[in-house]
C-alpha cells in the first residue's frame, strides 16, 4: 500500500472499531499467526458477507494482515488457506474480500489463491481509499 495511504489510516479508528467489535456478545472469527512468540498476521472474515448484493451462500475475508518480516514467509498462505478450508467444510459456496485498489501486493497473492475481480468497487467516505471486490469459488483448489 502507498505510504500516503498508509499515513491516512486513524489509529483511533481502527481501535474504535477493534474495541466495538471485541465488546459484541458474538465476536467475529479470528485467526491469529504466531511466529517466534509474537503476532505474525491475523485473519477476520464474516459469515455471512457483510456485502448485501452477495446473498447467503457467501462469507467474508474481512481482512488479511501480514507483519512486513513475515512477508513471503508462508504466513499469509496458511492464514488464507486455514480460513478457506474453514469457509468450505462449513458449507460456503464463495468466498469475497475487498481490497485496496493500488495495493498491487494483496492484488497479486489472491490472484494466486484463485481470487478474480468481480467489477465491484466503493470508495471510503472518510479517507477516500478505493476498493475492489474479488471472490473465490469454494470448489475451486486453493493454490499453494
Amino acid at each position: 500500500m502507498s505510504d500516503e495511504f498508509l499515513d491516512g489510516i486513524s489509529i483511533e479508528k481502527w481501535a474504535a472499531r477493534w474495541t466495538e467489535n471485541l465488546n459484541r456478545d458474538e465476536l467475529p472469527p479470528v485467526r491469529v499467526a504466531m511466529r517466534d512468540g509474537a503476532i505474525a498476521g491475523f485473519c477476520t472474515v464474516a459469515t455471512p458477507s457483510r456485502d448485501e448484493d452477495t446473498g447467503d451462500e457467501f462469507a467474508e475475508v474481512v481482512a488479511l494482515n501480514v507483519s512486513p518480516d513475515a512477508w513471503r514467509s508462508g504466513v499469509g498462505t496458511a492464514l488464507m488457506t486455514d480460513v478457506l478450508d474453514r469457509f468450505r467444510r462449513d458449507g460456503w459456496k464463495v468466498a469475497s474480500l475487498w481490497v485496496v485498489d493500488g495495493n498491487d501486493r494483496a492484488q497479486s497473492f489472491y490472484r494466486r489463491l484463485g481470487f478474480e475481480f468481480d467489477g465491484a468497487s466503493i470508495t471510503d467516505p472518510e479517507d477516500g481509499a478505493t476498493e475492489l471486490r474479488m471472490r473465490l469459488p469454494l470448489s475451486a483448489v486453493v493454490a499453494e
